[in-house]
């Protein structure tokens, strides 16, 4: 079965899928057959997560995969073979790459620990957080506010955390109003705050933005982050 999809985006036509078994599909949706153009089989264990690299990495049709086999893997489509793997103590659930920064990924693990990587040298995390203790399930940088990532947990709470360049990743802000599982989060610029919870000022900042979070407990919440002026 199917586990995330990504679209390229040098081609909204084309769409990577990952899959519990084991591998990575590329499927072009202007093909009137369901077969995929491509499919990648380099993983020993299913594949949790797919994002698709941004072009200007110079990575064109690259794709990052997160595996229970305990690797995240940069693999070139081009080439057909892994440009970079990274073994983890703990399975990558699920990354994501920084609107801000092509060449910047948050990576999720199976132990709550989330990782900044540089993909230029993705062996060794640029910062680390260990604030959640259970399965990190989805990751999410803010489109609108540089150094934003929220993150959703199997330990019940969700998160967001500062990720600016120079400073230690830490949590400004966490929800603890779940009954099981948080499994999603995304965010959204704020036009009508009037039925979120409100959340708190972060980093003095001007934009208003809304964090939506979903949970097992069949619940979609929405907390208002109102952004003090910047000085």
């Amino acid at each position: 079965s199917s586990s995330s999809s990504s679209s390229s985006p040098e081609n909204s036509n084309r769409i990577f899928s990952s899959s519990s078994d084991g591998t990575v599909k590329l499927w072009d949706l202007q093909h009137t057959t369901s077969a995929p153009v491509s499919s990648f089989s380099f993983h020993e264990g299913p594949v949790h997560s797919v994002e698709a690299c941004a072009p200007e990495t110079g990575l064109m049709g690259a794709f990052v995969s997160c595996s229970q086999d305990g690797v995240m893997c940069v693999f070139d489509t081009r080439d057909n073979s892994p440009a970079a793997t990274v073994h983890y103590s703990s399975p990558p659930r699920c990354a994501v790459f920084d609107p801000f920064d092509p060449w910047a990924l948050a990576v999720g693990l199976e132990s709550g620990q989330v990782d900044l990587v540089d993909l230029r040298n993705s062996s060794t995390p640029v910062a680390s957080s260990s604030e959640h203790n259970g399965v990190i399930r989805d990751l999410a940088f803010c489109p609108s506010v540089p150094g934003l990532l929220a993150s959703a947990s199997e330990d019940c709470t969700a998160r967001v955390h500062s990720t600016k360049a120079g400073a230690p990743m830490q949590a400004r802000w966490c929800g603890t109003d779940y009954e099981d599982f948080v499994t999603g989060v995304s965010w959204c610029v704020a036009t009508d705050t009037a039925t979120a919870t409100p959340g708190t000022d972060l980093f003095g900042t001007s934009a208003d933005v809304v964090l939506a979070t979903t949970s097992w407990d069949q619940k979609l919440r929405t907390t208002a982050f109102k952004m003090a002026a910047a000085s």
